[in-house]
């Protein structure tokens, strides 16, 4: 799917993400841009991928601002609305291993492998979206017991931050989902004549 193109639009009655699939055709769509709050047209075709695009004519006055919204943005914009208030997630397990050399003179080592955790399914609840962590905004914190979970979405423009790599609070879990594989199951999503929205809802209930 070109990155150009739009998947999830802006009810202006109720500022609700939609999925383009699940609106009227053309500027009936009733949409704007969650960026710019620039009108947008819902483009529906039987060989082209539907999409939402900025409407050009007669909207100079609704635009209020520069304009950032892209296929990614979108995309982050809908995961963050479709958690709600709690989300499960399937994780794998979790590998480490612990080294010690026999001697300083030695180059011959001890090394033994260890499960962390096994593969489990998680529920994070008490969800704040577009928040900091450790000084840096993030897209998704909850709650485990007691401790702080943090989702961060990825693309190939955006990369984990290296704050969340050695957060301030060590008593916490860190998770990035990678968006970079969307824009091909949309497109397959589009010829199976799935919702993106349900493509993006399996993502997010995946194993990562």
């Amino acid at each position: 799917m070109d990155l150009n193109l739009i998947p999830f639009g802006l009810i202006e009655s109720n500022d609700e993400l939609v999925d383009v699939a699940v609106v009227k055709r053309g500027k009936q769509c009733g949409c704007i841009c969650p960026s710019c709050r620039t009108p947008l047209v819902a483009r529906y075709g039987e060989t082209n991928v539907w999409h939402f695009a900025h409407a050009f004519k007669n909207v100079y006055e609704k635009t209020k601002n520069e304009c950032v919204y892209s296929f990614y943005l979108s995309v982050m914009l809908m995961a963050r609305q479709l958690v709600g208030s709690k989300i499960t997630l399937t994780l794998p397990s979790y590998q480490s291993c612990v080294q010690e050399h026999v001697t300083e003179l030695s180059f011959f080592s001890f090394q033994e492998d260890f499960t962390v955790t096994q593969e489990k399914d998680i529920t994070i609840e008490k969800i704040q979206v577009e928040t900091n962590f450790s000084g840096v905004p993030v897209d998704i914190i909850g709650g485990i017991h007691g401790f702080e979970f943090v989702i961060y979405f990825t693309h190939p423009k955006r990369a984990v931050p290296t704050e969340l790599t050695n957060p301030i609070n060590l008593k916490c879990g860190i998770i990035s989902i990678a968006l970079d594989s969307l824009p091909e199951l949309f497109l397959e999503a589009r010829r199976n004549k799935t919702k993106y929205k349900d493509v993006l809802i399996d993502l997010l209930s995946s194993k990562f």
